[in-house]
C-alpha cells in the first residue's frame, strides 16, 4: 500500500473515533450550555429584580410622607403634608404644660386652661428624632372639680401621626362652633373629638366622658383661650 494511501486509510479510521468520541461528549456540552444560558437569563430577572426592590425602597417612605392631602392635619397652606411613623419620633416627658410653652410661641395654640385644679397634668412631647423638632403636643389633664378626664394632642396643619390618623377617620359626626366644625364620636366609656384652628390641629380623647355634651362643652372652652 502506497504511503499516501495508508495516511488516508488512518485518517479515515481516526475520523470514526472522533464521531464514537463526540457522540459520548456531546450531550454532557450541550447541557452545559443550556445550564451555562438558564443561569445568565436567571441572572439578569434576579439583577432585575433586586433593581425594582431598592426604587420601591427609595420611593415609598417618601410617597407616605407627602400621601393622604385630604385627611386631618393635611391642609392649610403651609409645608407639603407630613406623615410620621414611630420610627421617626420619641417621646419626652417635659415639665413646661402646654399653657407656658403656648406663650412662648409667636402663634400660640389653644389649651384647657384647669391647671389651677388640676389632679393630674402630664405633658408630653414627641420629637423628630433626627431634627429635634416637635411634631406633636400632648397633655394629660384631669380637672378636679368635675372629673373630666382628657388628652389633648396638637399638631401643625402639616403634621399627620400615625397614633392619631388611626382614630380621626373613624369621627363620623360633626357639630359647628361658630366658624369650626367638630368631627367627634361617642361611646360610653370613650370620646374622640377633631378640630382646627388657625394654623393647627387639635385633637381630644376623653376618658368616661358624662355625655356628649362634655365634647362641645370642653371645645367652647379651649375656643374661648383664643378671645
Amino acid at each position: 500500500m502506497k504511503e499516501r494511501n495508508l495516511h488516508k486509510k488512518i485518517e479515515e479510521q481516526n475520523m470514526e473515533e472522533k464521531k464514537v468520541v463526540w457522540q459520548d461528549i456531546e450531550p454532557n456540552i450541550c447541557q452545559k450550555k443550556s445550564s451555562k444560558a438558564f443561569f445568565v437569563r436567571y441572572k439578569r430577572l434576579f439583577v432585575a429584580l433586586a433593581s425594582c426592590f431598592v426604587c420601591i425602597a427609595v420611593i415609598l417612605p417618601v410617597t407616605l410622607r407627602y400621601i393622604r392631602t385630604d385627611q386631618p392635619g393635611g391642609g392649610g397652606g403651609y409645608d407639603e403634608p407630613r406623615y410620621c411613623t414611630s420610627e421617626e419620633y420619641e417621646i419626652i416627658t417635659v415639665d413646661q404644660t402646654l399653657k407656658e410653652y403656648s406663650h412662648s410661641l409667636n402663634n400660640p395654640f389653644l389649651y384647657l386652661d384647669w391647671y389651677d385644679n388640676a389632679i393630674i397634668c402630664e405633658t408630653k412631647h414627641y420629637k423628630d428624632i433626627e431634627t429635634t423638632q416637635v411634631l406633636c403636643f400632648n397633655e394629660r389633664i384631669v380637672n378636679g372639680n368635675s372629673g373630666d378626664d382628657i388628652t389633648l394632642n396638637i399638631t401643625h396643619k402639616n403634621i399627620i401621626m400615625d397614633f392619631i390618623d388611626e382614630k380621626v377617620k373613624f369621627l363620623d359626626k360633626e357639630y359647628f362652633i361658630d366658624d369650626v366644625t367638630l368631627k367627634w364620636a361617642f361611646a360610653t366609656f370613650e370620646a374622640y373629638a377633631y378640630f382646627e384652628y388657625e394654623e393647627y390641629c387639635y385633637y381630644l380623647y376623653f376618658y368616661y366622658p358624662m355625655s356628649e355634651q362634655t365634647i362641645f362643652d370642653v371645645v367652647e372652652e379651649m375656643l374661648s383661650v383664643a378671645s
